[in-house]
């Protein structure tokens, strides 16, 4: 119901018509979820990265227990 009487306001034409103009002013709310989707990144990237050198380790496990002849 509210959205509904919002979507038919001035204030939603305005809020709208800001939003396609770039060159709006960015908003608190905007600013942290560009900050937060950086950080998304960064710790994707990280956890890519360490994800490598985890799989390296393993590997270098599962050779030594074979030249001891574990799985054997």
């Amino acid at each position: 119901m509210f959205l509904e009487w919002f979507t038919e306001t001035a204030m939603f034409n305005l809020f709208i018509e800001s939003k396609l103009r770039h060159d709006s002013p960015q908003t608190l709310f905007e600013h942290k979820i560009m900050e937060h989707s950086i950080q998304l990144v960064r710790n994707s990237q990280l956890i890519l990265r360490n994800s490598k050198v985890l799989g390296k380790k393993i590997k270098t496990i599962g050779d030594k227990l074979r030249e001891m002849n574990v799985f054997s």
